[in-house]
């Protein structure tokens, strides 16, 4: 698994890795399914979408320009290329790029930003 590994993009022959794109790397959480819930057993079970969640420790003001370009209102259809929680492997899916609402909370001195996340939504595989 390298950096280089994520991308992103608004088309699936237009993905970029996301440390060449951002100016830095990335950490993901991967979910499966969107919620839990009780089944009449007494188990649990997953149902809805794929999502995950990417975290920059600390992103460059042109690393948040670029993600923007893809996201320009508070959510937007794009591609990316994550892991899963499969053995450190990496599925390129379609999904939602949804805008934290904090971000100008996460500016830091010097025009970066720290702590800042992505969330994704309604992953689905591309074959």
């Amino acid at each position: 698994m390298a950096d280089s590994d994520y991308k992103i993009g608004a088309t699936v022959l237009g993905l970029a890795e996301v440390p060449t794109l951002c100016g830095t790397a990335c950490h993901s959480d991967y979910f499966p399914w969107a919620q839990t819930s009780w089944s009449s057993t007494g188990l649990t079970r997953g149902d809805g979408f794929a999502s995950c969640k990417w975290t920059f420790d600390y992103i460059p003001q042109a690393g948040v320009q670029a993600l923007r370009a893809l996201c320009t209102g508070v959510s937007a259809a794009v591609y990316i290329q994550t892991r899963t929680d499969a053995a450190d492997a990496f599925d390129v899916f379609s999904a939602n790029m949804h805008w934290p609402q904090d971000a100008q909370d996460k500016r830091v001195f010097g025009g970066g930003y720290s702590d800042f996340e992505i969330e994704f939504t309604h992953l689905e595989v591309v074959p």
